[in-house]
C-alpha cells in the first residue's frame, strides 16, 4: 500500500468560490478537517490556524515557507505540522486548471491532544525512547508512515465515501488514532536523525547497528541484545514506539541506501545487491521491484 493520501474529489469547477485555496470544510467535537484546492498559480497565500494543524499534500506541489524555517517543496507523501498560531506562506508555482493542487488541513483540539498523549504515557510509557509521549515541534515535516497515512485515510473515508459513518464517537477514535501515528512517525525521525547521540535510548543503538550492518544478514536476536530487551519485548516496543516494525524498518534502509547508490555510484546491480546483502543480483532486483514498483535499472534512469 501507498504511503500517500487517497484520492479525494475536487469541486466542479461552475462552484468553485476562488480558484486559490478553495476551502471545504468538516466540523467534528474535537477538530476541523479543512479541504483546499488551488487552480491557478499563486504566490506568498497566507493560511493561520488557531490549533495545532496536521496538513497532507494530496495532489500537486506546494512550496513552504515557515517562520524562522528554510523553504521546501511540499509534495503527495509528506505531512507538514503547525504550531497553534504559525502562518504558512505557500507558492504554488505548477497550479492551473488541469493540474489543480489539493491539500488537508486537520486542525487539532488542544484538549484531544493532551488527552491522547496522557493516555498513551500513562499506557504505553516509552521504553526505547527517552522521555514521554509528545508531540514534537522540531519535527514538522515528515514523509509519510503506512500506519499514519492508512489512519488518516480512514478518517477521510468517513468524511468523503461512508456518511452513514459519521458519528462523533467513531471520528474521535479515528483523531485519537492519528495523533499516535504522528507521534510513531517524529519518534522515528528522531531517532534516526539523532541516534549519534542518544546515549542513553536502547533504540538509538538499534538504528546505529542496522545502519552499519546493511551488508550482513541483520537477526532479531542481535537487535535486542543491543537494546537490552528480551527479543518479544524488543519487537513489541520497536513496532509500537516508531510505528513500524524492526524487519520492515531493515527493509526500508536497505531500499533507501540502494537508491543512493544507484544514483550516485556506477556501481553495477550485482555489487549494489551484495553491498546490502543480498545473495543475488536477481534477488536484489525483486526486492526493489517489490519496493519501488520499477527495477533498479529503471530507477537509475530516472531524472530525479
Amino acid at each position: 500500500m501507498s504511503n500517500t493520501l487517497i484520492n479525494l474529489p475536487f469541486t466542479n469547477q461552475s462552484d468553485l468560490q476562488t480558484l486559490v485555496e478553495h476551502r471545504r470544510t468538516s466540523d467534528f467535537e474535537r477538530a476541523q478537517l479543512n479541504v483546499f484546492e488551488t487552480h491557478q498559480q499563486a504566490y506568498n497565500v497566507g493560511l493561520t490556524f488557531d490549533d495545532l494543524t496536521i496538513t497532507g499534500m494530496v495532489k500537486g506541489k506546494k512550496v513552504m515557507h515557515l517562520p524562522d524555517k528554510v523553504s521546501f517543496d511540499y509534495l503527495p507523501g509528506e505531512t507538514v505540522i503547525t504550531a497553534p498560531g504559525e502562518t504558512m506562506n505557500i507558492d504554488f508555482p505548477e497550479a492551473d486548471r488541469q493540474t489543480p493542487t489539493q491539500c488537508i488541513a486537520l486542525v487539532l483540539s488542544k484538549d484531544l491532544i493532551i488527552d491522547t498523549v496522557h493516555h498513551l504515557n500513562q499506557q504505553a510509557p516509552l521504553k526505547g525512547i527517552e522521555g514521554d509521549w509528545k508531540v514534537n515541534g522540531d519535527f514538522y515535516h515528515l514523509s509519510n508512515s503506512r500506519p499514519f497515512s492508512e489512519s488518516v485515510n480512514q478518517l477521510l473515508n468517513i468524511c468523503f465515501y461512508d456518511q452513514t459513518l459519521i458519528k462523533d464517537q467513531i471520528v474521535n477514535l479515528r483523531l485519537r488514532e492519528i495523533v499516535y501515528r504522528l507521534m510513531q512517525t517524529q519518534a522515528r525521525n528522531m531517532v534516526e536523525s539523532k541516534y549519534t547521540e542518544l546515549g542513553n535510548s536502547p533504540f538509538a543503538e538499534v538504528i546505529k547497528y542496522i545502519k552499519n550492518n546493511l551488508s550482513e544478514d541483520i537477526k532479531i536476536e542481535t537487535l535486542s541484545a543491543k537494546a537490552h530487551m528480551s527479543r518479544a519485548n524488543f519487537y513489541r516496543h520497536f513496532t509500537q514506539e516508531l510505528g513500524i516494525s524492526p524487519g520492515t524498518y531493515i527493509k526500508n534502509e536497505r531500499l533507501k541506501k540502494a537508491k543512493g547508490l544507484l544514483k550516485t555510484t556506477k556501481l553495477n546491480i550485482q555489487e549494489i545487491a551484495f553491498d546490502l546483502g543480498f545473495k543475488s543480483a536477481s534477488y536484489f532486483t525483486t526486492f526493489f521491484k517489490n519496493e519501488s514498483g520499477m527495477t533498479p535499472q529503471a530507477f537509475r534512469r530516472l531524472d530525479v
